[in-house]
């Protein structure tokens, strides 16, 4: 039997879930996709102009202004996500993937999944300092920005974000650097990889 592996990485913003997508992509030599890039993508394109695969990590862009207009936007819509959504399910059939997404541990019953959990001061901090923004600054934006995406879960699918009963892994990033969030990681997915969880 071959192994198809697919691990999928959630976590609020601000707790290293793009980092650890990038690490793992490394470690595994698995494709990696940073699906907030794709959403971006897709205002101007066609999901098939899109190199899913030459994504990149989001630095600043869903804490602006500008990203609150685009989720005004997405919550009166719609149609943006359940596009980004079905490609990504399609990516997902195809194995051999990492990404970082806020739905697919939610709406796919495949693939191994992580939550990444941190404390709010130390997300802030991390955001701040990422973005050379103020705490205060990226606080307000960041309660904006997650309410806004909450809601848009909630009425287009139905779920909690948050609700952490579909992952394999809950890991609490708080007092771990990004080298030691790997190395626990990898623990657990060769613990899955032993148990047979990858085989298909």
């Amino acid at each position: 039997m071959s192994e198809k592996i697919v691990i999928l990485v959630c976590g609020l913003a601000g707790s290293g879930k793009s980092t650890l997508v990038d690490l793992l992509s490394e470690k595994l030599s698995l494709r990696v996709v940073h699906t907030s890039d794709v959403l971006r993508q897709l205002k101007q394109k066609n999901a098939s102009d899109i190199d899913v695969y030459k994504t990149k990590m989001q630095t600043g862009f869903w804490e602006s202004k500008e990203s609150d207009t685009f989720n005004q936007a997405r919550l009166a819509q719609g149609g943006l996500d359940r596009k980004l959504d079905q490609l990504l399910l399609s990516i997902i059939d195809d194995g051999d993937v990492v990404m970082d997404s806020w739905t697919m541990p939610y709406l796919s019953k495949k693939g191994f999944k992580v939550w990444l959990g941190v404390e709010d001061a130390t997300r802030l901090g991390r955001i701040a300092e990422r973005d050379q923004k103020p705490v205060k600054e990226v606080r307000l934006a960041v309660q904006k920005k997650e309410s806004n995406t909450r809601e848009i879960y909630r009425k287009l699918y139905g779920f909690e974000f948050g609700d952490l009963s579909p992952f394999h892994v809950v890991l609490d990033t708080t007092r771990l650097s990004p080298v030691q969030v790997l190395d626990a990681i990898m623990t657990e997915v060769e613990n899955a990889r032993k148990a047979g969880f990858f085989k298909k």
